[in-house]
């Protein structure tokens, strides 16, 4: 399934919903998502989600494992900006205003070339085995990277986080 180029609007649960066991590998592309009540977009296992933009939703994107979610960018979410099932990728992506974690992953996953500003939760949190790669975090409520264990975090710059900079597991 592909659902490309366009806008949903005002929708009052998710915007884009392609979460089912039977629908994989997704692409989403090209899309203004605004508004919505629950996640601007959710897209299950292996799908990629790109150049898209989120504003004023419940959550903004939301990824099953495997996929990917690149030059995307998310503001005013009133949850997570980005979250990433395990095995997952998010690149060169835009966080900013989401009242949770700005990116948020699980385990085996790459964060790298992203941007986050002004979350209420952690900057960018991730799972055991994760790579985070030049990131740049600003103002985060809680620490601006946060992450489990057997984690890697090269190239990174983390300011005026209120609690830690980066808080890493062993």
């Amino acid at each position: 399934i592909a659902v490309v180029n366009g806008s949903v609007r005002n929708w009052g649960d998710k915007g884009v919903d392609l979460v089912s066991p039977n629908v994989t590998n997704c692409r989403i592309e090209g899309l203004l998502v605004s508004g919505n009540a629950s996640t601007g977009i959710a897209a299950g296992t292996g799908s990629t989600v790109s150049n898209c933009a989120v504003r004023f939703s419940g959550s903004g994107i939301s990824v099953s494992e495997g996929s990917s979610v690149m030059g995307c960018s998310v503001r005013s979410s009133n949850g997570i900006g980005i979250f990433a099932s395990s095995n997952c990728t998010v690149s060169s992506c835009v966080v900013n205003d989401s009242s949770s974690n700005g990116i948020l992953t699980s385990f085996g996953c790459t964060v790298s070339d992203c941007s986050v500003r002004s979350n209420t939760g952690n900057g960018i949190s991730v799972g055991d085995g994760c790579f985070i790669r030049c990131c740049t975090v600003v103002s985060s409520t809680l620490a601006g990277i946060f992450t489990t264990a057997n984690c890697s975090i090269t190239g990174c710059n983390v300011t005026g986080s209120q609690s830690s900079g980066i808080l890493a597991g062993p």
